[in-house]
């Protein structure tokens, strides 16, 4: 018989055990939905052209982009927006949703023109949205945009090289649109 409750004491504790795990994804599950709830309901605030929500470029990096942005932007008006996000703030499913959602929220572009580019990018998703405003896409067309994703964006990302792809593809954007 004490054979008998010793092999149910074990079972009860495994299943107790697993009840614990579940219960702990469960809740670590709920709150990460929570957050992600949060972080679209209540976008942060900009803090520059590039916001770097997933930590890939160095306090350097960043300055080098926003120095470039700002200089496209006082000398066209249009305006780029680089957005970095990790798994933190959204899923994979919503990705798209969200740059869209950001892009619509701060803004980017000069209202009366919606001359706007927000770049997201998300290196554990493996994903990039360009979302370009009514007033940019005049200037540069979907297929044109992918084709610079394609040339200038995917290609350093692919090597782990996300800073010099950005540089590349924002640095072919503007060409383009100064063209236009």
């Amino acid at each position: 018989m004490a054979c008998c409750i010793n092999v149910n004491a074990q079972t009860a504790r495994k299943k107790q055990t697993r009840a614990t795990h579940t219960t702990a994804h469960t809740t670590s599950q709920a709150s990460l939905q929570a957050y992600r709830q949060n972080f679209w309901n209540n976008p942060p605030q900009p803090t520059g052209w590039t916001n770097d929500f997933d930590d890939l470029f160095t306090d350097e990096e960043k300055s080098r982009l926003d120095g470039m942005i700002s200089l496209f932007q006082r000398e066209t008006t249009m305006q780029i927006c680089i957005v970095t996000l990790d798994t933190l703030c959204t899923s994979a499913k919503r990705f798209d949703s969200l740059a869209l959602h950001i892009a619509n929220v701060w803004g980017v572009g000069m209202k009366d023109k919606n001359n706007g580019i927000t770049i997201c990018i998300s290196k554990a998703y493996h994903r990039v949205r360009i979302c370009n405003g009514k007033g940019i896409k005049q200037i540069l067309s979907d297929s044109q945009t992918k084709q610079i994703l394609d040339a200038h964006f995917l290609p350093a990302y692919k090597k782990d090289q996300y800073f010099q792809g950005t540089w590349d593809g924002v640095t072919a954007l503007i060409e383009v649109l100064k063209q236009g």
